[in-house]
């Protein structure tokens, strides 16, 4: 938003009013769209795609908000400006899912693991203890070992390794 007006000096003042987005959001439909500091909903641009963290199977469609979803956005906001901050996790979480529960599963760019994160609640030390599990266990083992990495739980990481059917498939391919 920009507004241009000449003062009473014959001076031309600029105001600028920009809209930042923090995370893209993609809806169970397909739509897109970005969702700024304000959790206002951005329509994306036919000419730049912003470097931000995905969240997908986002539960609403922009203009049918309800109370729980203003409380999903914030969590949202939370993970997003989180991840943003960081550049290991800018780099390792390719995208974020919302589950129908409203809790978030990660997928890294690494491994074929699901991270389930469960709620944004205690953010950062589940990263915490995310980023321990890779530094002690994932530096000796392959990246594919575990099937997922549940971090939900308070000052636990339970890795569930793959079965002996899932290695094969893997394989194969």
């Amino acid at each position: 938003n920009a507004e241009l007006f000449i003062d009473n000096r014959n001076v031309l003042q600029v105001l600028i009013n920009q809209k930042i987005p923090v995370a893209r959001l993609i809806t169970i439909s397909g739509k897109s769209f970005y969702m700024d500091d304000a959790m206002e909903l951005l329509p994306l641009s036919d000419r730049l795609s912003a470097k931000l963290p995905v969240f997908t199977s986002c539960p609403f469609e922009p203009g049918s908000l309800k109370k729980n979803d203003s409380l999903l956005l914030n969590e949202i906001k939370l993970l997003s400006h989180y991840i943003i901050k960081h550049p290991f996790w800018m780099a390792q979480i390719d995208q974020v899912d919302i589950t129908p529960d409203y809790s978030f599963e990660m997928i890294p760019k690494f491994g074929r693991q699901i991270i389930r994160f469960g709620s944004a609640q205690s953010y950062e030390e589940k990263f915490n203890n995310l980023l321990a599990f890779y530094k002690s266990v994932q530096t000796k083992v392959s990246w594919n070992r575990y099937s997922v990495i549940d971090v939900q739980f308070k000052n636990q990481v339970v890795g569930i390794k793959r079965d002996a059917a899932e290695i094969r498939s893997d394989s194969l391919k």
